[in-house]
């Protein structure tokens, strides 16, 4: 009998969690994925226990996969589903080479999976794949040297909707990167449709920034930041207001 991970204690789950680093994903066979990453000595781990990973409501099967993608579809691990706990190496981009060839510190992680009997790939070109975490060992969702993700659902789905995104709570995220000197992003969620107020201030209580001021949909969003030369290096604050819900967060600009 498996253990649901959610019902697991935070002690075994970690347990579980460096047992299946250790162990790592062998099944690396020829397959619809196996030329799409470079393996460049440093990365992010994510752990998709099983149970977790489904098509359309359905169990994948063995033979199926998984992949992870940069922001800019450079495709940087993936893994061949086994019908067991599955690690998915996310690797990140090399320093000694001058092409790109893995993820940047602060990127978002974006996921597909290839149904192998369907010979369909969700993800891309195809519906979408949404990703819920149990646990993150790292500041946020985003990617980061050595974090670990432990996943508690992934769906692929060929109906792209904002029910089938939307988050159970509002939540306000950790801008990327962070510190920044330029251009930064901001990331939050909406359980509903609501009107939102996204600003910037300084520390003194002065806004120097709106950067939405709408009725937005349920789901997650994300939102640039741009400095655009005009804000001198220190500490401000980014305030969202969603509903009933406030929360702010600080960022740091490097002028």
């Amino acid at each position: 009998m498996h253990t649901d991970p959610a019902m697991q204690t935070p002690l075994s789950l970690f347990l579980s969690i460096s047992l299946l680093i250790s162990l790592g994903n062998t099944v690396q066979a020829e397959s619809h994925f196996d030329t799409c990453s470079t393996r460049t000595g440093s990365n992010a781990t994510i752990v998709i226990p099983i149970s977790t990973a489904n098509i359309n409501g359905a169990d994948i099967e063995a033979g199926d996969e998984m992949a992870v993608f940069t922001p800019d579809g450079l495709c940087a691990g993936y893994t061949v589903w086994d019908n067991d706990h599955a690690v998915l190496v996310a690797w990140e981009d090399s320093p000694l080479t001058t092409v790109t060839d893995g993820f940047a510190e602060g990127q978002a992680l974006t996921y597909a999976i290839w149904d192998a009997s369907a010979n369909v790939e969700y993800g891309r070109d195809f519906g979408g794949v949404y990703v819920t975490y149990n646990v993150i060992v790292a500041e946020s969702e985003a990617f980061q040297s050595d974090a670990i993700y432990v996943v508690s659902e992934m769906t692929a789905t060929s109906v792209v909707s904002n029910e089938a995104t939307a988050p159970g709570t509002f939540t306000l995220g950790s801008n990327f990167p962070n510190p920044f000197a330029a251009r930064t992003t901001i990331q939050y969620e909406l359980p509903y449709e609501s009107p939102v107020t996204l600003e910037v201030f300084d520390t003194v209580g002065r806004r120097v920034a709106v950067l939405v001021d709408e009725v937005q949909s349920a789901g997650a969003h994300e939102i640039a930041f741009a400095t655009e030369g005009n804000l001198s290096s220190g500490i401000y604050i980014y305030c969202i207001r969603a509903g009933d819900f406030t929360a702010t967060r600080k960022m740091t600009i490097l002028s």
